[in-house]
């Protein structure tokens, strides 16, 4: 069942409409698959020396306190589960014996059964493939290589059930003269195992836990660290470690953690001279321009604040939906040092603007405009104004997180998903090993060691949960008119307030509309990414539509 979001720094908090769905999906995936529990357990709940990426559509305290919340009933089915089966032993070994033949040969039924359909259909695609001894197509390709690894599973599986018939047959005919007394045991001892393992299931069910028992201090750093404004970044490693590179300091996401995929950029920036609006345009430009700035930068940003604000107005039926406005600073890991300045919250004006005013300072602020319509496709602008050499710089960037990947699935009764999933709880049964020190490190992440950084220690953000569930970007086909289109319409907005804020300064607007154009109409151009479908190169180059592979390729 799904359970009230919990906040623990706030009162009567929830996900906002725009979100809730966002959020239950996460939480769903938090309760079925284990591994995308782990991440949130090992890599944001325990992880104290780094801080959370920011949340962008969901609430990262909620979904840390479910996976804990699952993850100790969990450990603890596992716990419960191991003691049975030894006391098991310890009580009638021909009994356990005959438990585990037959665990083992449910578990390797239910996997043989899952892929001989997945083998026959391939089977027969290839057979067709071959039988009018045609060149495979890629798609035919790929078939025949999922056939292969179907095949070997297969086998383990039925050579599993062959195993496991053979030790139960086996355990019978040892003890044939009490062979019905063993069988009872047995039958005794697997009933036993599913009730302990559907314990965790019926409580869960019937009567929730306390969310963040054992870990509320840190859950309490988690909420507040993922609505900071200040965000840690890390810098590209060497490229000698490309494993390293690759993963986590991808070009498209080691700058904007947390927003998603990189869809849009200006490159180069919007870069303008600041010139008199009187003064002709045959004098030099030296006598045109502003010798002093007729303002600061930070006065730009607070006027394209009030301005973008106005398109997300409760009561305005043609609003953005979910719209928000903040500031955001980034910074590097590398460049925090004792005593720099960063604002400790987003009303900490006064430290924002003399960021915002400084253009070679370390923290690097961004204007920062999001929208969702539905809590799972969200789209980012950030914008960073800074005034350097006598000139305007703007650098825009849009980003987006794309739709949940996976389906919601009905949960079956307790009873029935402990029994069908004991074979897999058993074979998990390792994972108790790695509990001490799951637990050592919740302890002493009841300390936030990464709000005090000391310089030259890794305390950037490592892992976005909200990244790793998003379907990619070439697959959100539907979803990308819509991203694009809110992005369009925060781009000419920003583009048309900062054009009358700097005809009220008696700025001349001429070359800023020159290139505001060129930027609005190159769109293909500025895109982050860029496909090129049905090209040809080379001398009597021809582009082959239908896709066939070459044999044996």
């Amino acid at each position: 069942m799904d359970h009230p979001p919990v906040s623990l720094t706030k009162t009567h908090a929830s996900p906002s409409r725009d979100s809730a769905h966002a959020q239950r999906r996460l939480r769903a995936d938090a309760r079925r698959d284990l591994e995308f529990r782990d991440t949130i357990v090992h890599d944001v709940l325990v992880d104290a020396r780094h801080r959370v990426a920011p949340s962008y559509g969901f609430d990262l305290a909620d979904l840390a306190a479910h996976a804990w919340h699952y993850w100790c009933l969990d450990t603890m089915r596992e716990v419960l589960t191991v003691l049975v089966l030894v006391g098991g032993v310890a009580w009638c070994p021909s009994a356990a014996l005959l438990a585990i033949g037959a665990l083992v040969l449910i578990g390797c039924g239910a996997k043989a059964a899952r892929h001989a359909p997945i083998v026959l259909r391939d089977r027969i695609a290839t057979w067709w493939a071959t039988l009018f001894h045609r060149h495979k197509t890629y798609g035919e390709l790929e078939t025949d290589n999922r056939l292969k690894e179907s095949s070997q599973w297969l086998k383990i599986n039925l050579a599993g059930c062959g195993s496991a018939t053979a030790l139960v047959v086996a355990d019978i005919l040892t003890t044939a003269p009490h062979g019905g007394s063993a069988i009872i045991e047995s039958a005794f001892l697997l009933s036993a195992l599913t009730l302990v393992s559907a314990i965790p299931e019926i409580v869960d069910h019937y009567r929730p836990g306390r969310f963040g028992f054992g870990a509320r201090r840190r859950l309490r750093a988690i909420e507040k660290q993922q609505e900071h404004p200040v965000v840690v970044l890390r810098r590209p490693r060497k490229k000698d470690d490309e494993t390293r590179y690759i993963e986590e300091d991808a070009p498209s996401r080691r700058f904007f953690r947390g927003a998603g995929e990189l869809v849009h950029r200006w490159q180069p920036p919007l870069t303008i001279q600041l010139f008199h609006v009187d003064r002709p345009s045959g004098l030099p430009e030296m006598r045109r321009e502003f010798v002093e700035p007729p303002f600061s930068a930070h006065q730009l940003v607070e006027h394209l604040r009030k301005e973008m604000k106005l398109i997300g107005r409760f009561g305005d039926p043609t609003r953005l939906p979910g719209y928000y406005v903040a500031d955001r600073v980034f910074i590097a890991e590398e460049d925090l040092r004792p005593g720099i300045e960063l604002p400790a919250k987003a009303t900490d004006l006064d430290i924002i603007h003399r960021i915002i005013d400084d253009p070679h300072s370390p923290a690097q602020h961004f204007l920062e405009m999001r929208t969702t319509p539905n809590g799972e496709v969200v789209t980012t602008v950030f914008l960073r104004v800074t005034l350097k050499a006598r000139s305007l710089s703007l650098e825009f960037t849009a980003c987006a997180l794309t739709r949940l990947r996976g389906e919601e699935r009905p949960r079956l009764p307790p009873l029935v998903h402990s029994f069908l999933c004991l074979p897999e709880d058993l074979l998990r049964s390792y994972r108790l090993i790695k509990v001490p020190a799951t637990l050592i490190r919740m302890a002493r992440a009841s300390r936030d060691r990464s709000t005090d950084p000391v310089s030259g220690t890794e305390c950037a953000t490592r892992t976005s949960i909200r990244e790793e569930r998003a379907v990619d970007w070439e697959l959100a086909t539907f979803d990308k008119p819509s991203i694009l289109g809110h992005m369009k319409i925060i781009e000419r907005r920003l583009l048309t307030a900062t054009e009358d804020f700097l005809r009220k300064h008696d700025v001349d607007t001429s070359r800023f509309d020159e290139r505001a154009e060129m930027i609005v109409n190159a769109a293909v151009l500025n895109m982050g990414q860029m496909e090129i479908n049905g090209s040809a190169v080379g001398n009597n180059a021809v582009v082959n539509s239908n896709t066939i592979a070459a044999q044996g390729a």
